[in-house]
C-alpha cells in the first residue's frame, strides 16, 4: 500500500492505505486482517506503535505512530560515520525490538526484511522496528523456528 501523514486527535500519524486492486483478492484481504492481528498485540518502545485501523470502509487503512525524523537509511546517509557509542546504542535498540518480536506469544513474529529503511528514528533518537506486518509467520516451520532461537548453531551446509 501507500503511506500518508494525517492528524488524529491532534497528533500526526502515519496511514498505510490498502491498494485498491487488492479489494477483490481474498488472499490480500486476509493478509491485511492478519497484519491487524499482529499489530494489535505489539507493544514495545523499540517497535512502531499501532494506533488503529479502518476496516469497514474503502479504502481500508492502518494507522500507526508517525516519526518525522524518518527512517534509519536516510539518517545514515545524512550523518555518515557514527561514533562507537551511537552505533552501540542503535544496535541495542534494534536488538531489543527484534527480540521482542521474536518472543511474541503465542506466535513469534519473524521480520525477514530488516533493513535501515524499515527502522524509524523517533524524536528522542531511539530506533523503532517497522515494516514487519504483512509477513505471515505465526506458523513457523522447524527451520524458521531454529532461526528464531539464538542459542542454536546453524549448520553452514
Amino acid at each position: 500500500g501507500s503511506y500518508q501523514v494525517a492528524k488524529w486527535n491532534g497528533t500526526r500519524v502515519s496511514v498505510k492505505i490498502f491498494d485498491k486492486d487488492s479489494y477483490s483478492d481474498p488472499e490480500s484481504i486476509n493478509a491485511f486482517k492478519y497484519e491487524l492481528t499482529l499489530l494489535e498485540k505489539v507493544r514495545h518502545p523499540n517497535v512502531v506503535q499501532f494506533v488503529g485501523a479502518v476496516t469497514q470502509n474503502i479504502p481500508m487503512m492502518i494507522v500507526s505512530e508517525y516519526h518525522a525524523k524518518g527512517n534509519f537509511q536516510n539518517y545514515l546517509q545524512k550523518k555518515g560515520r557514527l561514533s562507537t557509542s551511537k552505533v552501540l546504542r542503535f544496535a541495542v535498540d534494534i536488538a531489543r525490538g527484534m527480540n521482542y518480536l521474536h518472543e511474541c506469544k503465542p506466535d513469534p513474529i519473524i521480520h525477514c526484511n530488516l533493513q535501515p529503511k524499515n527502522v524509524l528514528l523517533d524524536n528522542g533518537g531511539k530506533l523503532k522496528i517497522a515494516g514487519f506486518g504483512l509477513l505471515r509467520l505465526s506458523k513457523l516451520s522447524a527451520d524458521k523456528a531454529k532461526l528464531a532461537r539464538p542459542d542454536d548453531q546453524l549448520d553452514p551446509s
